[in-house]
Order: structure tokens, then C-alpha cells, then sequence
């Protein structure tokens, strides 16, 4: 009996945190959005020294911050032109029709 009660509990809090962004759906979303951030600002024939690679990408933590949206510590890797960088920063995602998104 004790054993369901455990499994029955652990299912319900993996199924209450599905909701938010997997590590690989953030990075996805952050490599995305820097990638036509950097083809905005230089354009489609930018150098690709002056890219920011997303090398790894971490949640630290999410909360709920409305109707699909999460506001998550990340901690990433990056390689620029600066260099390898490694921070942890907060960031807001939002479910789209095309996945997550970094959003204000």
C-alpha cells in the first residue's frame, strides 16, 4: 500500500512540472532567438566569429508565470567572440505555435 501511495505522489509531481521547458526546448529557443537577433542587427552573410553559440543550457529552476509562460533561472555555456562564458541568468518563456520562446 505504501508503495502506490509513494508512486502515486512521485507521478503527480513529474506530471505537474511537465508543463515547463525541457533544458533542450530552452536552448533551442535561446540559440534561435540569438541567431536572428545576430542576422537582424549584421545580416545573412554575418561572419560566423561574431555568432553566440549556445553550448549548453541548464534550468535552475522554473515557476509558472501564467498561461504557458515560465520564468526560469537558466544556467548556460556560451562561446562568442568573447569567449567561453558561463552565467546564470533568468528568463521568461512562453509556449508558441512554433515552441518556446524568450519572452519579456
Amino acid at each position: 500500500m505504501k508503495r502506490i501511495t509513494v508512486m502515486l505522489l512521485v507521478m503527480g509531481a513529474l506530471s505537474a512540472c511537465s508543463g515547463q521547458p525541457s533544458d533542450s526546448e530552452m536552448k533551442e529557443a535561446l540559440q534561435k532567438t540569438a541567431d536572428q537577433t545576430m542576422e537582424a542587427i549584421v545580416g545573412k552573410n554575418a561572419n560566423q566569429s561574431s555568432r553566440i553559440v549556445y553550448n549548453s543550457v541548464k534550468s535552475a529552476g522554473c515557476k509558472s508565470d501564467g498561461e504557458k509562460a515560465y520564468r526560469c533561472d537558466v544556467e548556460v555555456e556560451t562561446d562568442s567572440m568573447l569567449g567561453k562564458q558561463k552565467t546564470v541568468m533568468p528568463v521568461r518563456f512562453v509556449k508558441t505555435g512554433d515552441g518556446w520562446m524568450p519572452s519579456q
